[in-house]
């Protein structure tokens, strides 16, 4: 609530009527410092304030740097993922390839000496 110059005058004037003048001068003077500390500290929580929301704006800039720097690691761990999976099939074709190569020769390899040992009970048969 402010008041004006009139209203001031007037309780003034009555405070020197009841309280006496220097009293009445001393109450006026502490009222307007009680003024002023109000008005101080409503500027004071302004600047607060303001000071706060630029630091929330400078966290906010920071943080979405952070993100998109984020973004691009979460890009190359996509990148390297797919490399890797590449690689497991590549990896894992080369196993297969390998072990059916090594089974086929282990057959072909029993069979010839299936063979070899038929031909020889025969020949031992024979004699």
């Amino acid at each position: 609530m402010t008041t004006d110059d009139p209203a001031q005058h007037r309780l003034y004037a009555r405070l020197g009527e009841v309280l006496g003048r220097d009293h009445a001068a001393t109450l006026m003077t502490s009222l307007s410092d009680v003024t002023r500390l109000r008005h101080d500290f409503d500027q004071f929580r302004v600047d607060v304030d303001l000071r706060f929301t630029a630091l929330e704006d400078r966290m906010d800039a920071r943080f979405a740097a952070v993100d998109v720097r984020f973004r691009a690691v979460d890009h190359r761990f996509e990148s390297v993922d797919h490399k890797l999976d590449a690689m497991e099939h590549r990896i894992i074709g080369t196993v297969h390839k390998l072990s059916r190569d090594q089974i086929l020769a282990m057959v072909w390899a029993n069979l010839g000496q299936l063979v070899a040992f038929g031909g020889l009970l025969l020949a031992a048969v024979r004699l």
